[in-house]
């Protein structure tokens, strides 16, 4: 993660980072990330004992974030003195804040066969500016809604590829990616003026999250999750994390995410996890990540294994033109939505109010929705009607879902403050 320039201003020193284990087992397969303000552990295995110390200059309010798979932490604040300010047992999935003072204090983490995160976060990134963008606000002219997806498979075990490519015509695709697991299948030779094919794998190790590797051809999961990312970058693709709150392998936790930099956004939206196990929505994770101020985008894709799973979600990407350059250009700038089936009619920042309307692909005389605005990781409003409004009131970001008759749904990209995030 970036350096935050506005927490220049908080200067916060960690005097040490010590682990140990009391009873003699072990941090199987730990990684651990620190910046000036925040203390990431992520591990597949955690039995014992851990102690972080932080020195802090003025009061502050210290936010951790536990996520378990299995297994409890139990975790005690001592301050210099070694008296007890705080403590809490058997925290499995738990987002709490501890105010503390200026100080020296140590934190006692015993694990118990835990196996997942925590993050300990002690200054929220702030702008020093009030200026909103929306990356809605300078769409080319002359651009269209591309539908599209970076997540299907076909071959090595799957359908068959003539299969699955007829089948994302025949639904109407405009761009697709076949992303199998830790092999570039090669697709060059397969795009049509229907159907535009961009290059893609599926990083997928055994026991690791899973990413989506846009617009290379070759495969990097031999390499350790940034290298990867930074990689793919350097070659002119793009990152999108897979599936975060899937079942078992393939899973994200969201204080992993926030150790890594460089992609592009993660699936909010995948409902193929629905068949396969775990929760296809990840907007908790997204919010999550905002919050803390990484700038990250929410992707729709199917995740396709079988046909039945094609056009359950998808991309809408404002491009000028069907080519892997253009949609690349709208994907970096967030010039698209995720969607279960509704389309966007506008969002609109008009002053310091945002002005969203939805639509559905076909002519219909259904047109009133739920509108939702999630401002912080809140929902703060919600409207039903054949549009909706928001005044901005401060907030770091703001973002907008919709939702339809039908269920259908629709994830709009982040209103933000310029200068509150990173990528």
């Amino acid at each position: 993660m970036k350096k935050i320039t506005a927490l220049l201003l908080v200067v916060i020193t960690i005097l040490s980072i010590t682990a140990c284990n009391n009873n003699g087992s072990k941090l199987v397969k730990a990684r651990e990330y620190k910046t000036d303000y925040a203390i990431t552990f992520a591990y597949n295995r955690f039995n014992g004992q851990r102690t972080e110390t932080l020195n802090l200059d003025e009061g502050k309010e210290v936010l951790f974030n536990i996520e378990s798979e299995s297994g409890t932490l139990d975790m005690v604040i001592e301050d210099s003195n070694g008296n007890t300010v705080f403590e809490k047992y058997w925290i499995q999935n738990e987002e709490f804040a501890v105010q503390l003072d200026a100080g020296e204090y140590k934190i006692v983490i015993d694990g118990w066969d835990h196996v997942g995160s925590y993050n300990i976060m002690w200054a929220m990134p702030k702008a020093s500016s009030t200026e909103y963008v929306n990356p809605y606000s300078d769409l080319p002219k002359g651009g269209q809604w591309l539908k599209s997806s970076f997540h299907a498979h076909s071959g090595e075990g799957f359908k068959p590829l003539d299969l699955v490519l007829d089948a994302h015509v025949q639904t109407q695709f405009d761009v697709i990616a076949i992303s199998n697991n830790n092999v570039y299948t090669d697709t060059s030779l397969r795009t049509t003026p229907k159907l535009l094919m961009v290059p893609g794998v599926e990083y997928a190790p055994e026991k690791s999250g899973h990413m989506l590797h846009i617009g290379v051809d070759e495969s990097f999961h031999k390499m350790g999750w940034q290298d990867a990312i930074n990689k793919v970058n350097e070659k002119g693709g793009f990152t999108i994390m897979a599936h975060p709150n899937a079942n078992g392998q393939g899973r994200w936790y969201a204080n992993e995410l926030l150790m890594l930099d460089g992609y592009s956004g993660i699936e909010v939206i995948n409902q193929t996890v629905y068949r396969l196990g775990g929760s296809g929505l990840a907007t908790d994770v997204w919010d999550f990540l905002l919050k803390r101020g990484k700038m990250v985008f929410g992707f729709g894709n199917d995740g396709l294994h079988v046909i039945g799973d094609i056009g359950r979600s998808y991309n809408l990407i404002y491009s000028i033109d069907k080519s892997y350059e253009s949609i690349k250009e709208a994907i970096d700038k967030g010039q698209f939505v995720a969607t279960t089936g509704l389309y966007p009619d506008y969002l609109r920042l008009e002053g310091d109010t945002i002005k969203v309307k939805v639509k559905y692909p076909i002519n219909t005389y259904a047109n009133t929705f739920t509108y939702r605005f999630i401002a912080d990781g809140k929902v703060v409003s919600v409207q039903t009607g054949t549009d909706a409004q928001y005044k901005l009131n401060g907030e770091k970001y703001v973002r907008v879902e919709a939702i339809g008759e039908n269920g259908f749904m629709i994830f709009f990209q982040p209103v933000y403050l310029k200068d509150a995030f990173s990528k």
